[in-house]
């Protein structure tokens, strides 16, 4: 199981070593989405890591306490919770401390981030004896390029896709990668969307294993699979 029911009830789970990706606009609760993955994947045991550029470690691991917790993020960070709930996510944290220190990986980091930084970090975890499953970048729209430095933004994004392949393949890791669908999409609905709707769609559909459309819709999250190579 990934952990995102909308691709396990679809497709019963994914492949050891495949890229996962969900297509959504800008603010749809792709990084929520990532995080309750993380957890899901945590409980059942796998090793996980997780890589940022927009949120601190601290930010991000409050939003994972949260989540064990079964606690609002935002009542938390708003400061409209219970006592109870305060009370059950100081011991949820320690609970996940004890559980998951050997097992949950993050990195963060304001000075730019490629898939060559995810790799050296991964395989820095494997000097220790282990061996990372699950590899979550934060959205893929973060990550630089490291294969074309000089060229022009477009043509680094047309690259991560390639670059994410390859990370896959030297990790042994399945990748859980969001992206950000094209500013012309918002105004359609799911149903109409297709790959077009990804951007460099024809770099993404070769390579990645799994794609998956998200939108909110009359008042509902709607999911459509866009690429899809496994049942």
């Amino acid at each position: 199981p990934t952990g995102i029911d909308a691709i396990d009830m679809v497709s019963g789970g994914s492949p050891a070593n495949c890229v996962l990706s969900w297509l959504a606009p800008a603010k749809c609760g792709k990084s929520t989405l990532l995080i309750d993955s993380i957890v899901a994947n945590l409980k059942q045991g796998r090793v996980c890591s997780a890589y940022t550029i927009e949120m601190s470690m601290e930010q991000f691991m409050h939003r994972v306490y949260c989540n064990y917790a079964d606690v609002s993020f935002e009542a938390i960070s708003k400061k409209t919770y219970t006592e109870i709930e305060k009370k059950r996510l100081i011991e949820k944290t320690i609970e996940f401390k004890e559980l998951y220190s050997d097992k949950f990986f993050i990195y963060s980091t304001n000075d730019g981030l490629t898939a060559k930084h995810v790799e050296g970090h991964v395989k820095n975890i494997g000097k220790t004896g282990i061996i990372v499953q699950d590899i979550f970048i934060d959205y893929l729209q973060i990550l630089d390029s490291y294969s074309k430095n000089n060229a022009s933004k477009p043509e680094k994004m047309a690259e991560l896709p390639k670059e994410i392949r390859l990370l896959r393949q030297k990790t042994g890791a399945r990748i859980f990668v969001p992206m950000q669908s094209l500013t012309s999409s918002r105004e359609k609905s799911i149903e109409n969307w297709s790959p077009d709707d990804i951007y460099f769609s024809k770099e993404a559909e070769r390579e990645f294993d799994h794609v998956c459309a998200m939108k909110q819709e009359d008042g509902f999250v709607k999911w459509k699979p866009l690429v899809s190579r496994f049942s």
